[in-house]
């Protein structure tokens, strides 16, 4: 932020006294003597210039207010002042330019305590907590019940995320800027108690700048059960999922204390920790810098950890493994291989079905050189580059573009017609497709009925080209681009604007908010309070409502000096 900025109060000067009025009707000061009459009006002029400078420096305090309202800290909220190492690691450079670069990662976690939020309307606080804490790379939230409100209402719509399942979620979310995501995000049970399933979730990233592989977990674990087969099945999750090379970043809110059976079944895998009491990052990277800090509004500390990806140089290409540098022939498929990385920019993820339709549709679109059809969600994924060898993993069917119609090859499979792309004509609406990333800057995040409701909102609010509505909390969320990042989810429905309007919008094309009311009714406890206008701002702290006040009271100094000084000429 900006230096404080001092205020002055300038002096009410008196004018000098004013000379007796004479007979002769000429006025006042008609007999004062000239250099009597010039010495007068120089105080005077020096009166008001000081009251300017008066006014202009409380345009400036008041200008600051919100700064200092943004940062200021307080009592369980608030950005504390970070530690120089911390921020010397998210550089992610050591101050020797001879010597290869250090990388390391900033990774927070977090517990919403979701359902006291929602019942208390403290939404901007949440969110603000949460913003005070940028810059970081990774975050696993538990108890959030909605990771895309959380992500928007915090500034964060860089980072992509991962839902999980329902009850007990534990979504994570990573900057997409620094990651890019090798293979699409997964859940594992680990075990039940009163509240339902408890699960861990976890995707594999590779960092941009270093070349790393990470794998990146996040878990709530149950209550009142930290005992040895929690544990075993916490270490059994991640030795089924991790792969050789992988750097592994372990968060959560485990409701176990380090000494248990179950975090000492996980730490005889994972070495390095940073402690919070019953919150944990867990890491096989070594620790740089570890920190807890208060959470309110969530009854959880904010727990972060700076971890080291070691000494390493970019690698040679940005998109993946290595290309193959002979011509690929068409057809070939290679069952339980997966192409990591290199994914065709601008293709997004989408259900194909098979991977005959994967392949075809790899055919036909340009740039396409090789293609990943991953089996559980039946999603297609075009890649510009045929990493040569790729990742044996059951997950996955991968290999080259199919043959054009009428020729192949002996390992071409049967011709199957192409589903069409998905429809970029206006009203288009799809069940159990998320359109990630490309929020539409500064568009409101409304709480609507219904797909076809969002639809209305995009189709009014300008630069609005596709949108996302999520079912669980009703969030309608508006895209600059065309269907960005199209991924199967059960959580969402995505589509075009709608070709009418069927909602009462006003002359700047702004939508009213839905009855909230109307939107609560019986449900499910997972209904979300819908946002209250202007929720998302920072709310004030003690230092920047005095901050607010000295300003005013600036203003009020220098407008009583204007009155005086302009009274007296």
């Amino acid at each position: 932020g900006f230096p404080p900025i001092r205020t002055f109060r300038a002096p009410l000067a008196r004018p000098p006294p004013r000379p007796p009025r004479r007979s002769s009707g000429r006025g006042e000061g008609a007999g004062a003597s000239p250099s009597a009459t010039k010495c007068a009006m120089a105080v005077r002029l020096r009166m008001v210039g000081g009251a300017l400078l008066a006014l202009a420096l409380g345009v400036i305090a008041a200008a600051e207010a919100p700064l200092a309202q943004a940062g200021a800290s307080d009592e369980g909220f608030g950005e504390t002042e970070r530690a120089g190492e911390d921020r010397g690691a998210l550089r992610g450079r050591r101050a020797s330019a001879d010597a290869a670069p250090e990388f390391a990662v900033s990774v927070v976690s977090f517990n919403l305590y979701w359902w006291n939020i929602r019942l208390t309307n403290q939404w901007g606080a949440l969110y603000g907590r949460i913003r005070a804490e940028e810059p970081f790379d990774l975050i696993g939230f538990q108890e959030c019940e909605d990771v895309r409100a959380t992500l928007a209402g915090s500034g964060l719509g860089h980072f992509d995320a991962f839902q999980g399942p329902a009850p007990n979620p534990c979504p994570l979310a990573w900057s997409a800027s620094v990651f890019e995501k090798l293979c699409e995000p997964a859940s594992v049970w680990i075990a039940a108690d009163q509240w339902g399933d408890r699960h861990m979730s976890w995707v594999r990233l590779r960092h941009r700048a270093s070349g790393k592989s990470i794998f990146f977990a996040n878990t709530h674990g149950p209550l009142n059960n930290c005992g040895d087969g929690v544990g075993s099945n916490w270490r059994t999750a991640l030795e089924q999922h991790v792969q050789a090379g992988d750097i592994t970043l372990f968060t959560g809110d485990f409701n176990c204390q380090s000494g248990t059976p179950a975090l000492v079944k996980v730490k005889s895998i994972l070495g390095q920790e940073w402690d919070g009491g019953i919150d944990h990052i867990l890491s096989t990277a070594p620790m740089l810098h570890g920190e807890s800090k208060p959470g309110y509004p969530s009854d959880h500390p904010l727990i972060r950890g700076v971890f080291s990806l070691g000494d390493a140089r970019p690698p040679q290409s940005t998109v993946g493994g290595p290309q193959d540098a002979t011509p690929t022939a068409c057809g070939e498929i290679e069952a339980g291989v997966d192409y990591t990385g290199g994914d065709l920019i601008g293709s997004g993820a989408w259900v194909s079905g098979t991977a005959d339709v994967c392949a075809t549709t790899c055919r036909d679109r340009a740039g396409c050189a090789a293609f990943t059809f991953v089996h559980a969600t039946s999603s297609c994924y075009l890649k510009q580059v045929r990493p040569r060898p790729g990742t044996p993993d059951s997950c996955c069917t991968s290999g080259s573009p199919a043959c054009p119609a009428g020729g192949g090859n002996a390992m071409s499979p049967p011709a199957t017609p192409q589903p069409p792309v998905p429809s970029a004509a206006c009203g288009a609406i799809e069940s159990g497709v998320d359109y990630s990333g490309g929020d539409l800057m500064g568009a409101p995040v409304d709480v609507v009925n219904d797909a076809a409701s969002c639809g209305q909102k995009c189709r009014a609010q300008p630069g609005c080209k596709s949108f996302t509505f999520a079912k669980a909390s009703r969030r309608c969320y508006l895209k600059s681009e065309l269907q960005p990042g199209r991924t199967p989810s059960d959580c969402c429905e995505s589509g075009t604007p709608s070709c009418e309007n069927k909602l009462n919008f006003d002359v700047s094309g702004s939508a009213s908010v839905v009855d909230a009311e109307a939107l609560e009714g019986p449900g499910p406890a997972t209904t979300q309070t819908p946002v209250a206008a202007g929720e998302h701002d920072i709310p004030a702290s003690p230092a920047s409502r005095e901050a607010t006040a000295a300003s005013l009271k600036t203003l009020a100094v220098a407008a009583l000096s204007l009155l005086v000084g302009f009274g007296s000429l």
